[in-house]
């Protein structure tokens, strides 16, 4: 993370890798329901888009249409789910139960009322993601509860990422062996795609904006010499998470 002061305001830009979410269409569904109970939805609510999310990504069966095909066909416009891998992330949007609030994340009140960013399903769940070891200094905490790391490690987590965002080898390895069996599909740094970020915000007076404005780019960086990345996706509007 790097923080850029002008004298109009101040901006924050991220290098997240796409290691810090998890596989969406190899994510076990035992996992995709911890991650769906740590985003907060009723036990029953993750067990039905459990279901969906792996009846949309699952070849059908011949001859029969599911409970969730038949939902499908009496929306307008109707359709039928691909029975295939997601192609992107965006393909969430169309599976049953999947709301613009779960998906994109939403505004929640603190323990000390301060409206803060939540993170949906966006920030968790990459067609580019992993299912081995996700990056321990930029995984949502809902990716890690979902991974079985208590509540406690992850606040820990959380706080050493506030304090230093870059981890030495030796505090990680400190900190892991607390964490127990867990940490083990936790682990330093992103392979080959990354999502770059920058958030500002503008000046009021000698304070700075409660308004935060967010652009963000999917890139994948090759190692032939002639190539150096490729742009593979842009966004002018992101949910920010409150770095500062």
């Amino acid at each position: 993370m790097y923080r850029y002061s002008f004298p109009e305001g101040e901006s924050v830009v991220e290098l997240v890798p796409e290691t810090s979410k998890l596989n969406l269409n190899s994510l076990p569904a035992e996992d995709l329901a911890k991650l769906l109970l740590a985003l907060g939805q009723r036990l029953d609510q993750a067990e039905i888009l459990t279901a969906a999310i792996v009846d949309w990504r699952s070849p059908p069966n011949p001859g029969q249409v599911s409970p969730f095909d038949a939902g499908y066909l009496e929306r307008g416009p109707t359709f039928l789910p691909r029975h295939a891998s997601f192609q992107d992330g965006e393909e969430l949007l169309l599976v049953h139960g999947i709301s613009r609030e779960l998906y994109f994340g939403t505004l929640r009140r603190n323990a000390v009322g301060e409206l803060v960013p939540q993170g949906g399903l966006k920030d968790c769940l990459s067609v580019y993601g992993t299912n081995a070891q996700v990056d321990v200094q930029s995984a949502n905490p809902a990716v890690m509860l979902a991974l079985g790391v208590s509540e406690d490690g992850v606040r820990r987590i959380m706080e050493m990422r506030r304090v230093t965002p870059r981890f030495e080898p030796m505090e990680w390895s400190l900190l892991r062996e607390s964490l127990g069996p867990a940490a083990g599909r936790l682990g330093l740094g992103g392979k080959s795609m990354f999502t770059l970020r920058a958030t500002a915000r503008l000046r009021q007076g000698a304070t700075l904006s409660d308004t935060r404005r967010s652009v963000a780019a999917l890139i994948k960086f090759d190692p032939k010499p002639m190539v150096a990345y490729h742009l593979l996706r842009w966004e002018d509007n992101v949910l920010a998470d409150p770095i500062w």
